[in-house]
């Protein structure tokens, strides 16, 4: 199963955000806690536009096959979706990682 251990804030509505690798990254986007969480591996299916999907309750992460790591972490696919120009189907098809959530 693919991990990774990241840092992140959380906002007032109760959703964490800001994912970083270190806390200091966290901090510097005015978060005043700190969490330190494990993100893994969930399964996706894939919609008719290519796009993955999951539960709604979960969030969503793409996996970094060069870094071996998660990065990209967002309470919904769109947050994800938003870090690539073309998309993480694309980026999947050139074998540079996955989206799951």
């Amino acid at each position: 199963m693919k991990e990774s251990i990241l840092y992140c804030g959380q906002l007032e509505g109760g959703d964490y955000f800001d994912f970083y690798g270190h806390p200091t990254l966290v901090g510097m986007c005015g978060h005043d806690r700190i969490f330190k969480v494990r993100v893994e591996e969930a399964e996706l299916i894939p919609d008719t536009r290519g796009l993955c999907n999951a539960n709604p309750e979960g969030y969503f992460a793409w996996w970094d096959e060069e870094d071996q790591e998660f990065c990209h972490v967002g309470a919904s696919l769109h947050l994800v979706e938003i870090c690539f120009p073309y998309g993480t189907k694309a980026e999947a098809d050139r074998g540079r990682g996955m989206c799951t959530g």
